[in-house]
């Protein structure tokens, strides 16, 4: 899981460059947007960046 927050830190970029790659990210279905409260948590879809049906349910079931 990853904020835009997180995102910019890791790349180095502004946050206007790492809203437009989550948003083009999102539309090739490689992430999802997740709501948890009123952050905006990211995650990968399934299939993408190694990430198993198995991986997401268990995520979903086991929160950390």
């Amino acid at each position: 899981m990853m904020t835009r927050s997180d995102f910019q830190r890791v790349c180095g970029m502004m946050k206007s460059t790492i809203m437009g790659h989550i948003r083009r990210l999102c539309g090739e279905g490689k992430l999802k947007n997740i709501r948890l409260q009123n952050q905006l948590i990211y995650v990968p879809n399934v299939e993408y960046y190694g990430t198993t049906e198995e991986v997401t349910m268990r995520k979903c079931k086991n929160p950390v």
